[in-house]
């Protein structure tokens, strides 16, 4: 299914593997001619150790549409992939929502 949303789209099937995602994934994919491309940077950091208090929630997590037009502008992207990247992100159910504070932002 995602392999035909990405070709209405003109768009090649990509997936994002992180060391979250495990080893036995990434072995599959290899073992299926799958090449790799770029990297993904995976932060921790102790959740006691973590200052919150001048946290703000910056985009709602049902607030797509906005998303996808930060993540087009911050990364210089080409506005065409609007369709498919809404389509996939919209097709997202995550199980937590994470955020990032921006020192004196």
């Amino acid at each position: 299914r995602a392999s035909r949303r990405c070709d209405a789209y003109g768009r090649p099937l990509t997936f994002r593997i992180s060391p979250l995602s495990g080893p036995v994934l990434s072995r599959h994919l290899d073992s299926e001619g799958w090449s790799s491309f770029d990297e993904s940077l995976v932060m921790r950091l102790p959740l006691a150790d973590a200052r919150l208090d001048t946290a703000m929630d910056q985009i709602p997590l049902k607030d797509i549409s906005r998303f996808i037009g930060a993540s087009l502008k911050v990364s210089g992207s080409d506005v065409s992939l609007r369709p498919g990247l809404s389509e996939i992100i919209g097709a997202i159910q995550p199980e937590a929502g994470l955020f990032a504070l921006e020192d004196g932002n």
